[in-house]
């Protein structure tokens, strides 16, 4: 009976050690962010009469991307990858300036 009850007891401990340590020695469950940024949204949206204008969409990006970085991110230019998540894309300031421009017309 004796060993039975310690036998118990030790499980108890074992268990509870096991719950509790789970939390204390925890790993980052995401790794490390990742942020894609595509330049060629820019590059495909400039115009030759508006380099200026290009240009500040690349200001743009590289500005977003060096926050991203500061922040933790690993930036990604898209034309080193063959796929990835949509989700992972910076958006680009024409993207923006598409969504701002065809919410001003509805």
């Amino acid at each position: 009976m004796k060993d039975i009850l310690l036998n118990a007891f030790v499980s108890l401990v074992v268990a509870v050690a096991v719950v509790f340590g789970h939390d204390f020695i925890k790993v980052q469950d995401s790794g490390t962010p990742i942020a894609v940024v595509n330049y060629d949204v820019v590059a495909g949206r400039a115009t030759l009469d508006s380099p200026e204008k290009a240009e500040a969409g690349y200001e743009q990006l590289r500005a977003s991307a060096n926050k991203l970085a500061a922040a933790g991110f690993v930036v990604i230019d898209s034309r080193a990858l063959t796929a990835y998540p949509p989700d992972l894309e910076v958006p680009s300031p024409v993207q923006e300036e598409e969504k701002t421009s065809r919410a001003k017309d509805e």
